[in-house]
């Protein structure tokens, strides 16, 4: 927000006033884009604002209608799908991967698809531990803290990277395992990185 008000004031001490004189009235659209980074502004709306990201908008209705068949299905007693919401986003640096995972935990919130809303980021450094026992522990913690909510793993595929004896990534990827198919109800994982390095990870 801070950097928007700056640009906005050389937009108008310079540009407005000495090159384009005639858009001096003219507010400049960062005056919006500071309303939608306000973190109690609607994520429906911020992701429906967003340019591009199709996949997700729709990945987003399909939750939803999902969400509101489960509750009709279980007003009427009919049996309900398990299936599970947990996710991989791949792409380039820069492609708005984690502000899409964000959003997507508010917009599950607000239909309530999930219970807390809480949304973890972790990577490698957060989950390994560097001694036996010690990630099992760990990834049982990030686990409780997401519950309710998204536990988001950026760089998913460095779990796997190493190719050291001594490392306890694959017991890391064990233990998540476990836990999205004992928590597929009350939580959602969201896996994410480059595309060629998460191919080879899955």
């Amino acid at each position: 927000t801070h950097a928007i008000e700056i640009f906005d004031r050389l937009c108008k001490m310079r540009l407005h006033r000495d090159f384009y004189p005639a858009y001096q009235n003219i507010h400049t659209r960062s005056a919006g884009l500071g309303k939608l980074s306000c973190k109690n502004a609607n994520p429906t709306l911020q992701l429906s604002q967003m340019v591009g990201l199709r996949e997700i908008k729709s990945l987003v209705e399909r939750i939803v209608a999902a969400h509101k068949m489960k509750k009709i299905r279980r007003g009427l007693n009919l049996k309900e799908n398990r299936g599970a919401l947990h996710m991989v986003f791949t792409g380039n640096p820069g492609s708005a991967k984690t502000t899409a995972a964000r959003l997507l935990t508010g917009i599950m919130k607000e239909e309530q698809v999930l219970s807390t809303g809480a949304f973890i980021e972790c990577g490698r450094s957060d989950l390994v531990g560097k001694y036996v026992g010690w990630t099992a522990k760990i990834v049982a913690q990030k686990f409780q803290e997401a519950s309710g909510g998204v536990l988001f793993i950026d760089e998913a595929y460095s779990l796997n990277s190493s190719a050291s004896n001594h490392d306890f990534g694959m017991e890391c990827i064990d233990e998540i395992l476990k836990f999205m198919e004992d928590h597929r109800q009350d939580m959602v994982i969201i896996f994410a990185g480059y595309t060629k390095e998460m191919d080879a990870f899955l």
